[in-house]
């Protein structure tokens, strides 16, 4: 991994011979993860939400990543292999051993009937507005609507 102003540096064949132009090297989750990460943090956040009212404010950026990460055709096959219960294995017991007030369940460990990836009328009305309030904020381009989103979420929903 490098810094864009090194790519830029390597590019303009322009060195100012600091340290930190050159590469390094970073382990990072695969995407096939994160997706999953990013279903669990929804949900809990929901969750919350309809326990105590608190909103969910900034959290609602998770829907637009889970689109975006469900067009890559990883995240589809891993959601059909052994691979997405362990994932979900693990970061269960993460989640109870660091974060043990905040983690939420979902029913049979499955995120096919979540309120947070399939909510009904009004809780719909609530979370769209948070989506599309922080896709306003983050986004810099198109970004696809809440319609869209649920669109994509109802065909993956036999394999959550």
């Amino acid at each position: 991994m490098s810094s864009y102003v090194a790519e830029y540096l390597r590019s303009a064949s322009v060195t100012f011979d600091a340290e930190d132009e050159a590469p390094f090297d970073m382990p990072l989750l695969h995407f096939r993860r994160t997706f999953v990460e990013k279903m669990f943090a929804i949900h809990a956040k929901v969750e919350i939400f309809k326990e105590t009212g608190q909103p969910i404010g900034g959290y609602a950026r998770h829907y637009y990543d889970i689109w975006c990460l469900a067009q890559q055709p990883e995240v589809i096959t891993m959601l059909q292999a052994v691979e997405y219960a362990d994932i979900k294995s693990d970061y269960e017991r993460i989640s109870l051993d660091a974060f043990p007030r905040g983690y939420r369940r979902p029913t049979d460990m499955s995120f096919a009937n979540s309120d947070a990836l399939f909510p009904g009328p009004s809780l719909a009305t609530t979370l769209s507005a948070e989506y599309k309030r922080q896709c306003q904020l983050l986004c810099y381009g198109p970004y696809p609507s809440w319609d869209d989103l649920q669109v994509t979420l109802q065909q993956l929903r036999r394999l959550l």
